[in-house]
């Protein structure tokens, strides 16, 4: 292909273009080792995911080198090889996906969905192992697989629009553990981090959440 006409293709095109910033990602690109000092990293790998529609959401599996999700306005979610720089599966939803995060092990997905349903995928099988009915409310709802448990913890909205936290056994996910519990009433998204070292769920967002709730989700863990 012609360089000129490949440099025109990368202004114009509409799909992520990963690629076009490399160089200068090569460049930038580094990091501080255990004894602080800083260091560049011996590869670094270049791709363009060749999706038609906006990319919302992309994470690294933590546990397969080389393993990327990406959550696009095709409603689908895509598993790519990022060394081959080529998709190697893809898990499709109803409606836009509004969040997405892995198990421990790499071997499972969740996301939340427009459709306000939570997911759980087997992404060596292909399939939702778990769908059921989330947060009801008409704004964004998000999840986080809690470390090594076999816990989920999603934030939405009621129809209400009081701002909720759930916590949910994907061993029998029908509905979130004593049921959703009430944090507010502001309107800002509520987004749920997993802090593995302190056993921890955080929440941030505009406004004030109790700080009890990591509390009483460390107690629940326990149980």
């Amino acid at each position: 292909m012609d360089r000129s006409i490949f440099g025109k293709f990368l202004k114009t095109s509409p799909f992520v273009k990963i690629q076009k910033t490399f160089n200068t990602l090569r460049r930038q690109a580094s990091f501080r080792d255990t004894r602080g000092e800083s260091q560049r990293p011996q590869r670094l790998y270049a791709c363009i995911l060749t999706v038609a529609r906006k990319v919302g959401h992309i994470l690294f599996n933590p546990a397969a080198a080389n393993v990327l999700a990406s959550a696009s306005g095709d409603y689908t979610i895509k598993l790519w090889d990022v060394e081959a720089g080529n998709s190697k599966l893809s898990l499709e939803h109803k409606d836009i996906v509004q969040s997405l995060s892995w198990s421990a092990d790499g071997s499972m997905l969740v996301t939340t969905c427009r459709d306000k349903k939570l997911r759980v995928w087997d992404v060596r099988e292909g399939k939702a192992v778990v769908e059921v009915a989330g947060h009801s409310g008409a704004k964004n709802s998000r999840a986080v697989w809690m470390g090594e448990h076999d816990r989920i913890a999603t934030t939405g909205f009621s129809k209400m629009s009081d701002r909720q936290l759930g916590l949910w056994d994907i061993r029998a996910a029908r509905e979130p553990l004593n049921g959703f519990e009430i944090l507010d009433q502001i309107s800002g998204v509520c987004m749920p981090f997993w802090d593995e070292g302190t056993q921890c769920l955080y929440l941030a967002g505009k406004g004030y959440v109790m700080p009890l709730i990591t509390l009483l989700f460390r107690r629940r863990l326990t149980n």
